[in-house]
């Protein structure tokens, strides 16, 4: 299914909202608690009957996960999951570039604006029949095939964009932190985790992020 570029940015912000419902998980759970035990509470106080003796209330219960709430004393042994959510999200962003990347070329290539691209790329008779001879629909996808292109980091990203769309992507602090992102999401997935020489490397001129 072929996606406008609208669809894609806001694809990718539901895809973004569900990760942080994910990574919040558990404050949803223990709001969830709180509110039906602060009716529970409220309905044995005021009856009938009456219930007045804290012993058969639930208002020690009831304090300590609003304390655990205030000061989210769970979430350290949540580490997994919050990795897993950086993975997803590192995940997701290079997909969202890469179908802006394909979809932007489709979109120049119907209005007849494509870029002067000095590059060739060659075709053959098979390759062409595979694409029903249509290069116009495909163009995107096979740059980026050919080309060997990849949105793993950002300093592929943004040569492609400078390449091919003349598009510069400014060394911010957004910019920054999504290299951290995408530096710890190598380190989660191939490193076990770990901080190591590379990563250290990798994310040594961010700044600020």
């Amino acid at each position: 299914m072929t996606l406008t570029l609208l669809e894609i940015e806001e694809r990718f912000e539901s895809q973004l909202k569900s990760i942080e419902e994910l990574a919040n998980f558990d404050r949803f759970v223990l709001d969830l608690c709180i509110n039906h035990i602060e009716s529970l509470n409220e309905r044995l106080k005021n009856g009938p009957p009456q219930v007045t003796n804290n012993s058969y209330l639930a208002e020690n219960t009831l304090m300590a996960i609003k304390s655990i709430r205030q000061n989210d004393s769970l979430r350290h042994q949540y580490q997994s999951i919050f990795n897993s959510c950086l993975v997803l999200q590192v995940s997701y962003f290079t997909s969202t570039l890469h179908d802006l990347f394909r979809q932007a070329f489709q979109t120049l290539a119907e209005k007849n604006l494509l870029p002067e691209i000095k590059d060739d790329i060659k075709l053959n008779f098979k390759e062409l029949s595979e694409l029903s001879f249509n290069l116009t629909n495909n163009i995107g996808e096979l740059i980026l095939k050919k080309k060997e292109i990849s949105f793993q980091d950002m300093q592929s990203i943004c040569k492609a964009y400078k390449v091919y769309f003349n598009l510069v992507i400014d060394k911010d602090q957004k910019c920054n932190t999504i290299i951290l992102a995408q530096a710890s999401r190598h380190a989660i997935v191939h490193a076990l985790g770990k901080a190591d020489d590379k990563f250290l490397r990798q994310i040594s001129d961010a700044n600020p992020r």
